[in-house]
């Protein structure tokens, strides 16, 4: 990682196609998933990298950009890998190669190679959202050799979670404040929302608060009550708190859709003792 932030190093970051149980497609900018140190991450029951998935899987690859842009990208195709991606998927000879300066742009080529709708890939709707390239095709001038999209056989993903927020992001349940969580879905699906706490130098994850266990619920938004207390019924110390949105919609176990948003619980406002004259 050290290497990585310095500004002398030219990154390049060079992945495969390939479709993803979880995030669609597997292409440069996913590819970075793999920089951060595994000790950061692991624990009892998601070993090495794994573990970032329950912190938002789209979240963390969008975080991995920003922190360390792509100065050249490249996708290898001459071997691709379509159906239960990464580890059951099937092989399929495509013979090409997409590479350029922009990692966005070229994992959008590579969506249309593959057939893939260019806002079914949550993370590169994300990217575009903050600048890191073009948020659709009209802006990519393609050159090299033509080529004929073939249409990828693609898992069954979990549902998108998006918008994952606090409103306000910092209130002071000492003094009767409450916050609203909200988020929204993209299909009819079941829930699962929590409060955790994490750390940024641990993988320990402390369960918090659970605001609804599994449920129904309909495509949309929900808005969801924390008034900062624990499932005891004690106000929570003063500090940064995760919310963890699962979502599945009949997956595996281990195939539900994450995200996290944050909230900061404060404690109450100082008052400053009255001085007589």
């Amino acid at each position: 990682p050290a290497l990585l932030m310095d500004e002398g190093v030219f990154r390049i970051s060079t992945g495969k196609l390939k479709t993803h149980m979880e995030s669609l497609a597997t292409l440069s900018m996913k590819n970075l998933f793999g920089l951060p140190p595994q000790s950061l991450y692991m624990n009892s029951t998601l070993p090495a990298r794994f573990a970032m998935h329950d912190r938002g899987l789209h979240q963390t690859v969008l975080d991995l950009n920003l922190a360390w842009p792509v100065d050249f990208a490249l996708v290898d195709g001459v071997w691709g890998l379509e159906g239960d991606g990464p580890l059951q998927g099937t092989p399929v000879r495509m013979d090409l190669v997409v590479a350029g300066r922009n990692a966005l742009a070229v994992d959008r080529v590579c969506l249309q190679i593959m057939g893939i709708d260019q806002g079914a890939v949550q993370h590169l709707v994300y990217a575009a959202q903050r600048g890191l390239g073009p948020a659709d095709l009209a802006a990519i001038t393609i050159a090299g050799d033509p080529f004929t999209p073939r249409p990828f056989a693609l898992p069954i993903v979990p549902p998108t979670i998006d918008v994952v927020q606090a409103t306000p992001t910092a209130f002071a349940p000492v003094m009767g404040q409450t916050t609203r969580i909200t988020y929204s879905v993209d299909r009819a699906c079941r829930t699962r929302v929590e409060i955790v706490r994490t750390s940024e130098t641990s993988p320990q994850v402390t369960m918090i608060r659970l605001l609804h266990d599994w449920g129904d619920r309909p495509a949309g938004p929900e808005t969801l009550l924390w008034d900062g207390r624990d499932d005891a019924g004690r106000i929570v110390p003063p500090g940064d708190y995760a919310i963890n949105v699962h979502a599945t919609g009949g997956e595996t176990a281990n195939n539900h859709g994450h995200a996290t948003g944050w909230v900061r619980v404060i404690g109450q406002a100082v008052r400053l003792p009255l001085l007589s004259r």
